[in-house]
């Protein structure tokens, strides 16, 4: 048999990775607790850049986890997870990270 988990419903012992794999979690955990930010959703016509700090907005696992742009493909936008794991995304399914909400931003 085989299961299937979201993959922040699994917990990893640290002491049994690689050392680069184990630096990789952590510092993607560290990350994950910087994220507390503000996503906001783009025109339609904005253009994501590799480095953007995003949050995916869609129907599978890695809806609402943060992530960071590594390519910009005609076909999506490629964002990488904590997890190291990346996913293609259409521009309107993701939300950028901005310091500050938008004036206005909320009623």
């Amino acid at each position: 048999h085989w299961w299937s988990f979201h993959p922040q419903a699994l917990l990893i012992n640290l002491d049994t990775l690689p050392l680069e794999r184990k630096e990789l979690i952590e510092q993607s955990a560290n990350i994950q607790q910087e994220a507390l930010g503000c996503y906001v959703p783009v025109h339609p016509t904005f253009k994501f850049q590799i480095s953007d700090q995003v949050a995916a907005h869609s129907n599978d696992a890695y809806s609402g986890l943060a992530g960071v742009v590594i390519g910009t493909e005609q076909a999506g936008i490629d964002v990488r997870f904590w997890d190291g794991d990346w996913r293609s995304f259409h521009p309107q399914a993701l939300l950028i990270k901005v310091e500050e909400p938008p004036e206005g931003f909320f009623p």
